[in-house]
Formats: structure tokens, sequence, C-alpha cells
């Protein structure tokens, strides 16, 4: 994806979107044209998550930051925090629900999958995990940044 071609002021596009904060700031910052925006949605820490929560995830804390966290990296990459929201505890919920009847659907609908059985387990586990720690303890928010125009840097 390379950014349109315009004059040397205006190139980039207007808007570009992704996930993921801290790498995808940097990188979507110079996709966006001056004057333009940055759209990223991602997932963050409400709370320190517990060593169990993230042996169940398979990861470490370092793969997401706090909600002020998501905030500052676009800062961190000259871009200016123009709105953030995060999703309700339902909006949450509901999601996690989703996944996991999607997951239960899949297992119980191909019976003959070799595999089947293990996502059945793999998605039990995950229901519970995210009932033990991860309600609590991870969101998921939405973060819009302007680019600042060479004309108008607080822009």
């Amino acid at each position: 994806m390379f950014p349109p071609e315009g004059s040397e002021g205006n190139r980039g596009y207007p808007l570009v979107k992704s996930g993921g904060t801290p790498i995808m700031s940097h990188i979507l910052a110079g996709l966006v044209r001056p004057g333009g925006q940055v759209l990223i949605a991602d997932l963050y820490w409400r709370q320190e998550p517990s060593p169990d929560y993230l042996a169940l995830l398979g990861a470490s804390a370092a793969i997401h930051l706090t909600h002020a966290g998501n905030e500052a990296a676009g800062l961190a990459v000259g871009l200016a925090p123009f709105y953030s929201a995060v999703s309700s505890q339902d909006e949450w919920d509901h999601f996690e629900g989703l996944f996991c009847r999607a997951v239960e659907r899949f297992a119980r609908d191909q019976p003959d999958d070799p595999e089947a059985e293990a996502f059945r387990a793999r998605i039990r586990q995950w229901r519970e995990g995210y009932r033990r720690w991860g309600r609590d303890t991870l969101g998921f928010g939405f973060y819009l940044y302007g680019k600042p125009s060479s004309t108008n840097p607080a822009a």
C-alpha cells in the first residue's frame, strides 16, 4: 500500500485505519497526508494482567498498553489526539459471547474434523479464562488522531 500521488504537500491518504496501536501509529502516520486522520482500534489493559491470564493467552504483558498508553502512542509519533472511546462491558461480553458461540458451532457442525474436539476444549478454556480474568482485565478502544497540516501544526 503506497500513498496516492498528489502535490508535494498533499501526498498520502486522507484517512487510514488499522488495529494495533504502538507500531501502527508510527506506520500510519507516514501514510496519511497532512491534515488527514488516523483511526486505530486496539485492545488495552484495564488492569495489570495476572500471570495465569497471561499464561492462558500465551503472551506477555507487553503485548498491550493501557488506554492512556494507546492514546499516547499517537502523540509519540506526532499525531494529535482527536477522540477516543472504549467498549462498554456489555459490548465486550457480547463480542466474547459471539466468538465462543462461533467456535462451539464450528466444532458441533464439523464432527469429522480431527481438530473439532481440540477447538471445543480450547474455547471452553478461553471462556472460563474470560470470566475469571479477561472480563476485568482486557478492554477494547478506538483512537482517532489527526496529522498536523504543514500550515497549522495544531490541527
